[in-house]
């Protein structure tokens, strides 16, 4: 029987790093919380539990192999060459 986990790692390193990057966005641009409202500090919260969340969701996501598929076909659609414009 396979064993069920709360989170799994993929997921959970990148809405880590996700809110990581969102705290440290936060922090320079308040100039180390001095122009930071404490007023905001629920929806500052709210914001990086949200980020956290959706990039989650978004990561478990594109394990499975159908929504990869279409992540990379999608890709490859935006990709293409048109009109004399590459991408990367």
């Amino acid at each position: 029987m396979q064993r069920t986990t709360f989170f799994t790692l993929p997921g959970l390193i990148a809405g880590l790093a996700v809110v990581l990057g969102l705290g440290c966005g936060i922090l320079l641009g308040s100039r180390n919380l001095r122009n930071y409202d404490p007023t905001l500090l629920i929806y500052t919260f709210g914001a990086m539990f949200s980020a956290f969340a959706i990039t989650y969701r978004y990561t478990v996501s594109l394990q499975t192999p159908p929504t990869r598929v279409y992540w990379l076909r999608g890709w490859q659609l935006l990709c293409r060459r048109q009109r004399g414009h590459t991408c990367m």
